[in-house]
């Protein structure tokens, strides 16, 4: 029982640190948490999503938008015993997170063989920023990480051991995140040639890398099946992501433009960005809603340690290879779809650069050299310092600079006037203008968390033009600029700058501004808007 206390030391602090506070920062509800949630919860209600399908293998947002399933289920696992709010959309993802630091445990222990050093790997994780921030949102960008971090204790203890049930175990797992996120289409795919790379060197049995390609292809036939039926589901997606479009309308001609020679050079000269210390170690992401600019990707410390640990494997060549292998794939999702600074598309280079950075710690801590040994220590002293710094930022101010990003309307607060305690009275219609941004479902995760789904069948869409509108939850009906057809009472919701005010609100119109609603950093976000 002794040999699990430092493991659960460590995710008991994890968990802290993740769970707390998790309804509050991010102070607001992005439009991708709204969609998640609501599939989530029309799942647990009744096992279809809101447009009616039975346990689908994924899921529409509109027509050009598919989410991976994984998180849906997650949340709709929660919504099972609890109802809808911040917290418990965001708390399967903060549980991953802690999933993700015992499984560095594991990893560290089986790789370097100490305890010391396993925890040193839990550790690191849990205080990378990036971990923390992508953890915190009902998002799905850390979701392949527990898959790919088994997927590795499975390969490590396979190869050792020669134990084919590992090696098919850990096909399974990369064949089950593949449904995790859609950059793990390319991480697990990438992950299985690692795997059979890795076998070939060690000379491993043929036996075990035929069970971990069948591990990976028998959780693949799912997804076969499902793209025979949604061809154009697929097309979708590719073209979505500009792998493809409208000009390169097969496979083929999509693989042979990125095989253009200046394409080529554009995407390693892309690809190369990705490994900018300013980006790994000193500012992170440029996205608001993904970086406090305060801290890189990993902290500083880590930094020093995990250049160190690159050079140290490079010259052993041992299995460290393995690990340089899958830092350095980390970029090539966003990279194929020409995404500079996306982190979330390349989240796994968080546990490869940790456990390359406690690489290099143990070679510098078991030098000879007193003062080599002694600078280390320093460094490791700073991750901690430097974290405590970032975390501080991230639970304060980061929450109002990245408000904005995450909800440019503050929806929270339309939704408080108008179902909240001091709601004014019964409201006819509530009237969301096309323009907002994921406005249908941000309103509806709101209609959930206070309880006020009868408000949803008297929800219209607002259409100046009067045209027809294909609804991401349901076919609202549609409403054209008329005040004699709007009944007195009604709620408008629309953008702080839309055109469309000035036909409802002004002398001899049929409305009147009740609330200007502001930004979390001031500015002007949304109004909304009463008939007389």
């Amino acid at each position: 029982m002794k040999r699990y206390l430092p493991v659960a030391a460590v995710a008991s602090a994890a968990a802290v640190l993740y769970f707390w506070n998790l309804g509050g920062a991010p102070m607001v509800v992005g439009g991708d948490e709204a969609h998640f949630a609501m599939h989530a919860r029309a799942i647990a209600a009744t096992g279809h999503d809101i447009d009616g399908r039975f346990l689908p293998l994924f899921f529409r947002i509109d027509p050009a938008t598919w989410y991976q399933p994984m998180l849906v289920y997650l949340i709709a696992a929660v919504l099972k015993v609890a109802s809808v709010s911040e917290w418990s959309i965001r708390a399967p993802i903060a549980f991953l997170a802690i999933v993700n630091v015992a499984l560095m445990y594991a990893v560290g222990k089986r790789l370097f063989g100490s305890t010391r050093y396993a925890v040193l790997c839990a550790a690191l994780l849990a205080m990378t920023p990036a971990h923390l921030i992508l953890s915190r949102m009902a998002l799905d960008y850390v979701c392949p990480l527990p898959f790919v971090l088994g997927w590795l204790w499975c390969l490590l203890t396979a190869i050792e051991t020669d134990n084919v049930w590992l090696a098919l175990a850990g096909g399974l797992l990369l064949g089950v995140g593949f449904f995790s996120y859609v950059a793990a289409w390319f991480q697990m795919p990438v992950s299985l040639v690692t795997t059979l790379a890795t076998m070939y060197v060690v000379k491993s049995r043929s036996r075990l890398w035929l069970a971990a390609c069948a591990g990976f292809f028998a959780l693949l036939l799912p997804f076969a099946v499902w793209v025979w039926f949604h061809g154009d589901a697929v097309g979708a997606i590719v073209s979505r992501y500009s792998v493809a479009d409208a000009h390169r309308s097969s496979a083929l001609a999509s693989v042979r433009y990125l095989l253009h020679y200046f394409v080529i050079q554009e995407r390693l000269s892309l690809y190369w960005k990705y490994f900018d210390p300013v980006y790994l170690f000193l500012a992170g992401s440029p996205d608001p809603a993904l970086g406090t600019r305060k801290a890189g990707i990993f902290l500083l410390g880590a930094g020093v340690l995990l250049a160190y640990g690159i050079y140290a494997i490079l010259r052993r060549s041992d299995r460290g290879v393995l690990l340089l292998a899958g830092f350095a794939s980390a970029p090539l999702a966003p990279v194929i779809i020409n995404s500079g600074d996306a982190i979330q598309r390349q989240a796994v280079v968080m546990p490869f650069g940790v456990l390359i950075a406690v690489y290099g710690a143990r070679q510098l801590l078991e030098s000879p050299n007193k003062v080599v040994r002694t600078c280390t220590v320093l460094v490791l002293l700073t991750v901690p310092v430097q974290f405590a710094y970032f975390a501080h930022d991230y639970f304060t101010d980061y929450r109002m600079r990245a408000a904005d990003r995450i909800d440019p309307l503050n929806f929270g607060e339309v939704a408080q006037y108008s179902l909240g305690p001091d709601a004014p009275g019964d409201i006819p219609r509530f009237y969301l203008s096309e323009s907002l941004d994921d406005g249908v479902a941000r309103w509806q995760f709101y209609l959930a968390k206070y309880h006020r789904d009868d408000m949803w069948p008297r929800t219209w869409m607002l259409d100046p033009a009067a045209k027809n509108h294909w609804s991401m939850l349901a076919p609202l009906p549609t409403a054209p600029f008329d005040g004699e057809r709007i009944p007195q009472g009604s709620v408008f919701v629309l953008n702080a700058n839309d055109p469309a005010m000035s036909r409802l609100v002004g002398p001899g119109k049929c409305c009147e501004v009740v609330r200007e609603v502001r930004s979390a950093s001031g500015n002007p976000a949304s109004l909304i808007i009463r008939t007389r």
